[in-house]
């Protein structure tokens, strides 16, 4: 997909997720928060 910052990326199917670009971690009860594969100082959430 190649995302970059300020890019969200949706994909529809029988599990719904939506994948962004976060600049910092933010504490998330619904989600996930992964390390960015693209920017060692950014990271991906996963909702």
């Amino acid at each position: 997909m190649r995302l970059q910052k300020g890019d969200l990326a949706c994909s529809l199917g029988t599990s719904d997720t939506l994948f962004l670009w976060l600049d910092s971690p933010k504490t998330v009860t619904e989600g996930h928060i992964f390390c960015n594969p693209i920017d060692d100082d950014a990271f991906m959430g996963l909702l």
